[in-house]
């Protein structure tokens, strides 16, 4: 956009924002690529939240996505205290609490910004709700339970372990060495904490997901203190996650950051599975008052096995594990390859699983790279919005390559794209193979956005306004 453009938006926004006409706000933004100019971008962003505020709607969701494509907001207190609005909103107060703690660690630099006091409000009311969230704990009675449990199905307690940089939340690790005699020769990592927590499950599931779960860990007789460590971390890191966000876990779950889940491994993620090598009762626990506490176990998997799981499901790949063991191995077989270090399985047809690819991009002359997500690259959904960003080839911000073609599925929700790991640069020609409906739009000009319709096929949306509409 031209600087005079931006100008008049931003001169409109304000204009509109002094009379609290947020909807026109967006009306107003939401057709221009509001990145170019990070002021015009935090306008859009307040009008999302402001109407999001005073009804239920799933406007979060943009300006979710909105936060993460604007780069270093995390350095500006007024983008930070949006986003601290934005998890209050969507009531994940523990996320909002952290980050409003940035906005007062930032205005505490130096960094003062006209909503300070709101940010101060807003702190006290999501401090109030995370003290709430950091009191849940098992009572006397409930902790005796869940111990015994513990003892009766993977064996003594030696050791009472917690993750010291969280000390707010009272999650602890139950260690259960090696007892060969007993046929166990590897060390047991149990939760007790987790559970305490009724996890947010949607309501379409109605009863068939527990409300309540413990996570257990299986690892190798001889492992170091740097592992019993890692292993203590990692059990409650991913014991947070549903805590932290109001969101829930259960079987099959992918938890992954895009690395290796510990130095010396291409593990790079795990999954929730059922209780391996344990009786029959290991797996739930009846609490004194009657509620269920189901026991998962963390298994880690290699990414061509988290494509293989995404492609064809849970049971399918576990059905090519019948050789390996529950105990956490650094160095066990990928299943999912075969001996030349390839895919060992034809992926079904719009899978994102590697398979011969055929050249469109190459002709075009646009650039090979893309900014695209994983609902797209690593779990084969369609495109169903796609845009092409202007370049600024002026101000050489541009990456070497880029198309400028953004891809989403339009089944990202707010949670999804609030994690930037979700979001990858990739070739093109990788998206042209999932879905080449996109190939005949890709050459056309900056500033397209085409959706796919309720007719299943991708169309162009009508051109940005022009500048007589804000005069």
């Amino acid at each position: 956009m031209k600087k005079v453009l931006i100008n008049k938006l931003k001169k409109k926004a304000e204009e509109l924002y002094s009379q609290q006409r947020h909807e026109e706000i967006i009306e107003l933004l939401i057709p221009y690529d509001v990145r170019e100019d990070p002021e015009l971008a935090l306008m859009l962003l307040r009008a999302f939240l402001d109407v999001s505020e005073n009804k239920d709607d799933d406007i979060l969701d943009s300006a979710e996505m909105l936060l993460m494509l604007v780069p270093n907001a995390e350095n500006d207190p007024r983008w930070t205290y949006q986003l601290a609005r934005a998890y209050y909103f969507k009531e994940r107060y523990c996320e909002a609490y952290r980050e409003l703690l940035n906005v007062k660690a930032l205005a505490a630099a130096g960094k003062d910004f006209p909503e300070q006091n709101e940010a101060e409000e807003l702190f006290e009311l999501a401090k109030a709700e995370f003290d709430k969230i950091c009191a849940v704990s098992y009572s006397k009675k409930e902790y005796d339970t869940i111990t015994a449990h513990i003892t009766a199905h993977f064996g003594n307690i030696v050791n009472m372990c917690s993750q010291k940089e969280y000390p707010a939340f009272k999650i602890e690790v139950a260690e259960i060495q090696p007892e060969p005699a007993y046929g166990r020769d590897y060390y047991t990592f149990v939760t007790i904490g987790v559970g305490a927590h009724i996890m947010n499950i949607p309501l379409s599931f109605g009863d068939m997901v527990p409300e309540r779960c413990e996570l257990v860990m299986y690892l190798p007789p001889d492992i170091s203190d740097e592992m019993r460590r890692w292993a203590v971390g990692y059990l409650c890191t991913i014991g947070r996650l549903p805590i932290e966000r109001n969101s829930w876990s259960s079987y099959g779950h992918i938890f992954s950051n895009g690395r290796p889940i510990f130095n010396g491994t291409k593990l790079c993620a795990s999954t929730l599975i059922e209780i391996q090598d344990a009786d029959e009762g290991a797996s739930a626990c009846t609490l004194p008052g009657g509620e269920t506490i189901t026991f998962y176990q963390i298994f880690p998997l290699y990414k061509e096995e988290v494509d293989y799981k995404f492609a064809h499901g849970l049971a399918e790949l576990i059905e090519k594990m019948p050789h390996i063991s529950a105990v956490i191995d650094a160095e066990r077989e990928n299943v999912c390859l075969d001996e030349s270090g390839e895919h060992d399985d034809k992926p079904p047809k719009g899978s994102p699983l590697l398979a011969e690819e055929t050249d469109y991009v190459s002709a075009l002359g646009i650039g090979e790279l893309c900014c695209a997500s994983k609902r797209i690259t690593e779990e084969g959904c369609l495109v169903g919005y796609m845009r092409r960003n202007l370049i600024d080839k002026e101000t050489g911000g541009e990456l070497e390559g880029d198309s400028g073609w953004l891809f989403m599925s339009g089944f990202e929700t707010g949670e999804y794209l609030s994690d930037p790991n979700n979001m990858e640069i990739c070739r093109l020609n990788v998206i042209c193979n999932i879905d080449s409906e996109i190939v005949p739009f890709l050459k056309a000009p900056y500033n397209t956005v085409a959706v796919r319709g309720s007719d299943g096929k991708l169309h162009i949306e009508p051109n940005d306004p022009s500048d007589e509409l804000l005069s």
